[in-house]
């Protein structure tokens, strides 16, 4: 019954799991650098303003959207390699709703610090 979980008795495929290893990273890779000019683009934009509540909902959100750039990265190599997706999936699955969460709750409170700025900002 529990021979199917002795490492001895599994088969692996060394190179399928190099190839996947090397996709995964690739992907996450391409992900964080397309991540960071996007970025750079959206920090170039929003220091043009003279608000700084835009400053401080784009820094907020940061880390948040980083993180789903490479799980959504991630997701698209497990779609074209099912031993990828074999492992990916039951991650994602409570992944993708964690970091939209995650996003969601950033900015909420990202739009907070933003009222609060203004609020301190308004003369009685």
């Amino acid at each position: 019954m529990l021979e199917r979980f002795d490492p001895r008795n599994w088969t692996i495929s060394w190179t399928e799991a190099a190839q996947s290893a090397l996709a995964v990273a690739v992907a996450v890779v391409i992900a964080y650098a397309l991540y960071r000019l996007a970025y750079a683009l959206v920090l170039r934009l929003v220091s043009r303003s003279d608000s700084p509540a835009d400053d401080l909902v784009v820094t907020r959100i940061r880390q948040p959207i980083k993180w789903s750039v490479i799980a959504i990265a991630v997701t698209l190599v497990a779609q074209a390699d099912p031993l990828i997706a074999s492992v990916w999936e039951p991650f994602a699955r409570f992944l993708r709703p964690a970091l939209l969460g995650w996003i969601a709750y950033s900015l909420v409170k990202a739009f907070a610090a933003a009222l609060e700025l203004r609020l301190e900002a308004a003369v009685d």
